[in-house]
């Protein structure tokens, strides 16, 4: 009875001692037939030539000989060894770097390195290589491990954690507290490292709010001549030229020492802070200094050199103090202090010229009343514009001085200019005996004898 219990327990034991050389060896002994007869000999869904080409134990079920075996400590069993045609002594089959156990979880091919099925792979199109995922505990084969709305290889490119959803980690995440969260800059593709992606002065979450790139790198978001960091330590709206809406560009306001958030008194469009007749914008316009009254140093006002279509910036040629762009004799200079335009030869449009109005003492920028066209100051019966065609003087009624007043010389086609000979008043043009001044005395004509008057002082000279 003893050796019978000897026996069995013998044979136990060789069933479950691990298949040791010498068991192979016989086995490798045995005839074909006979092994191919005996497919699955322990029963454990192994079949005898899988287990003895990959020396396993094709009479033991248990341990690493059984299909829940995993001999190679790759995560497959060899029940799955064997569906998947794996080698349950290799644990990475079809060496690419990654496991078999790891390749078959997540769909990919453990006996194939090419492709989406080998360690440069990237089956999800996530940024990461499948070695990369066997790495970083993602899944190869699901762009977002996490489900944060980050993809994986987004995370690891800018040190978050493709596996925690949660804090900044998370899609909800701001660690450069630029105003976007992780998943906002996910979509934008800033950098959610750095507050100002493109580095042009402002964060990307301000760029976003207002419709700009914070990518595209301008130092000058709005164009107003004012750089964007200035603006937000202003607090101008660096997206908006004129962030107090008073015509005046923000950079021109500042480079003017004027306030580009104050549209009131001479830091507003109206203000006119050197009194030269020029508004701001009038000065912005011109690019004139609103801070003095002459830009370009010429003794002419900015306003007065605007006014009358001269360059306000240029000292040359006709723009000039000493210049006479309308030939009247009258200088820039000369006609700003009169007040004339130097752009006309007659201000006010009488027909007199200013700088005979002038000469004449009279008003060049009226052309009404006695100042005027048919103005008669000397009462002399001559207007000025009379005065003006016979160059006499408005303001004497006998230019020449020899007691005949203009009127009446010109009226009778004498010169009211010269005092001597036939024009003056001892001159007696009709040789009837009396000279201009006894004619004009009796009102006779100077150029018709009038010898009935005459005759008895005639009659002394028989």
């Amino acid at each position: 009875m003893l050796r019978v219990k000897i026996l069995l327990i013998a044979i136990i034991f060789l069933l479950n001692y691990p298949f040791n050389q010498v068991n192979a060896q016989k086995l490798a002994n045995l005839p074909p037939k006979i092994i191919n007869e005996q497919l699955d000999s322990d029963s454990d869904s192994l079949t005898n030539s899988w287990e003895t080409n990959h020396q396993l134990n094709p009479y033991s079920a248990l341990g690493d000989d059984g299909a829940a075996g995993d001999p190679d400590y790759d995560g497959l069993t060899n029940a799955n060894e064997q569906i998947y045609a794996t080698n349950p002594r290799n644990p990475d089959s079809d060496a690419d770097g990654m496991n078999d156990g790891w390749e078959v979880r997540y769909g990919l091919n453990p006996t194939s390195a090419l492709g989406d099925h080998g360690a440069t792979g990237d089956a999800d199109r996530d940024g990461l290589t499948n070695q990369e995922e066997l790495f970083s505990n993602t899944h190869p084969t699901n762009p977002d491990t996490d489900g944060d709305g980050l993809r994986d290889g987004w995370e690891v490119d800018h040190q978050f954690s493709p596996i925690n959803p949660a804090g900044y980690h998370g899609g909800a995440g701001d660690v450069d507290t630029d105003n976007l969260n992780n998943l906002q800059e996910h979509t934008a593709a800033t950098n959610p490292r750095h507050p100002d992606s493109d580095g042009d002065g402002l964060p990307d979450g301000l760029e976003i709010e207002h419709g700009s790139n914070p990518l595209d790198c301008e130092l000058d978001a709005d164009a107003d001549g004012l750089e964007n960091q200035p603006e937000l330590a202003l607090a101008t709206n660096p997206f908006n030229p004129d962030s107090d809406g008073d015509g005046l560009p923000d950079g021109w306001e500042v480079a003017q020492q004027l306030n580009p958030l104050s549209v009131a008194g001479i830091h507003g469009a109206n203000g006119d802070g050197d009194a030269d007749s020029l508004s701001h914008l009038q000065e912005y316009l011109h690019q004139t200094n609103p801070h003095q009254a002459d830009s370009d140093g010429d003794g002419l006002l900015d306003g007065w050199e605007v006014q009358h279509h001269l360059n306000p910036l240029s000292s040359l040629a006709n723009d000039g103090a000493n210049a006479d762009p309308d030939g009247d004799s009258l200088n820039n200079l000369a006609e700003q202090g009169f007040a004339t335009n130097p752009r006309s030869a007659d201000s006010d449009n009488d027909q007199l010229p200013d700088a005979w109005e002038l000469q004449q003492q009279l008003d060049p920028l009226l052309a009404g009343g006695e100042v005027g066209t048919n103005g008669d100051p000397d009462a002399d019966a001559l207007t000025n514009l009379a005065e003006y065609r016979n160059s006499t003087r408005p303001l004497l009624a006998d230019s020449d001085d020899d007691g005949l007043n203009d009127g009446w010389e010109v009226r009778y086609t004498l010169d009211p200019l010269d005092g001597f000979g036939v024009n003056g008043a001892n001159g007696d043009p009709d040789g009837d005996g009396m000279n201009n001044l006894i004619e004009l005395q009796r009102q006779t004509h100077p150029l018709q004898a009038t010898y009935l008057v005459m005759l008895p002082l005639a009659q002394r000279f028989y």
